[in-house]
């Protein structure tokens, strides 16, 4: 049997009382393995025993390395649940002799940025499934707050790692409707998004590239998609969006006019703007489950130019400003929703 210790020194003090957890390293047929972590000052401490000899050779370096992962959980749980700091070394004991060192040069610092978002990051030390699904999403978030010019990038990893996981389900697609169902069905779960909902008024919302986004979606010519017209646009009742997608629809009025549609959907949205209607997952489907996904998609695979390229350009600000609501939503995920619900089964088709 092997004895580890994983001491880790950071730039602040950051516990003034010392704190214990017990982390989840491996689970087999129902039983769980734990190794302990303390929290002392600028003091970090994990240790634990391996039933064969350890091998200091790419000890964290290595695929799915179980100690690499306790460090990551421990200073992703300092950084969220305190505050920024430096990592200063990690050193390594195998049975109380000292086999390995890291220094503050060797150490890539991703941790001495200030937050973005708070999030309970509680949930690193739960079982271990939903542990590594925080712990992944948690260090998307964090490269989020310090790669500036990434932040889309890495706020939709965390939000698709989220969603993947919470509602089971690989395909992007899949995952969103998921999403959606059950904003409507549980959208107590969701209080964050829910306040932010203010700050995505109709200037917000018209601010962002609707027009391209459904030229995108619905391209000229294509009749399939063009009959599809009418139902994408009366999805949303809500007032504020209604009143974006009242001036925006213009760009189809050919398309809308050749299905005989255009009036049909102008009234619509005229009665609902009348109305005051209010649907606040409107404005949350429209910025982040259709534009925030077409943004995705669009960058991701390559088909809009990189948006830092000598210049910071408008398009950099935009996935800046549509980062925030993506990372907001994916505290709500974080918080109320990573293993908390059933799989979802659904009765819609359409997101």
């Amino acid at each position: 049997m092997g004895l580890f210790k994983i001491e880790i020194n950071i730039s602040e003090n950051l516990f003034e009382n010392e704190e214990n957890k017990e982390i989840i390293y491996y689970s087999r047929n129902g039983k769980d393995f734990t190794d302990n972590i303390s929290f002392n000052m600028n003091k970090i401490i994990i240790t634990g025993t391996r039933s064969k000899q350890i091998k200091i050779d790419n000890l964290l370096e290595s695929v799915n390395s179980t100690y690499y992962y306790n460090i990551i959980k421990a200073l992703l749980y300092t950084y969220f649940e305190k505050d920024k700091f430096q990592v200063e070394s990690i050193k390594i004991y195998i049975d109380k002799v000292e086999q390995k060192g890291y220094k503050k040069t060797e150490i890539i610092q991703e941790f001495n940025y200030e937050r973005l978002i708070n999030i309970n990051s509680e949930k690193l030390f739960r079982d271990k499934k939903t542990s590594d699904t925080a712990m992944n999403a948690l260090m998307n978030l964090t490269l989020s707050f310090s790669k500036k010019d990434l932040q889309f990038d890495f706020s939709w990893k965390c939000f698709n790692t989220l969603i993947r996981e919470v509602f089971e389900e690989s395909n992007d697609f899949e995952m969103l409707k998921k999403l959606r169902l059950d904003l409507e069905e549980n959208y107590i779960d969701y209080p964050n998004i829910s306040s932010f909902i203010p700050n995505m008024d109709a200037p917000y919302m018209s601010a962002c590239r609707l027009i391209a986004m459904i030229c995108n979606n619905f391209p000229k010519g294509n009749i399939k998609k063009q009959n599809k017209l009418e139902e994408f646009f009366k999805e949303f009742t809500d007032y504020r969006v209604a009143e974006v997608l009242k001036e925006k629809m213009k760009c189809k009025t050919k398309d809308l006019n050749t299905i005989g549609k255009y009036t049909d959907v102008e009234s619509f949205y005229s009665q609902h703007i009348a109305q005051k209607t209010e649907n606040e997952i409107d404005i949350i489907r429209l910025v982040i489950l259709k534009y925030a996904y077409y943004l995705r998609c669009k960058y991701f695979h390559g088909e809009k130019i990189p948006s830092t390229f000598l210049l910071v350009n408008h398009n950099q600000k935009e996935l800046n400003r549509i980062s925030i609501p993506v990372r907001i939503l994916c505290k709500d995920l974080i918080e109320n929703k990573l293993y908390e619900i059933a799989p979802v089964i659904m009765t819609r088709a359409i997101f």
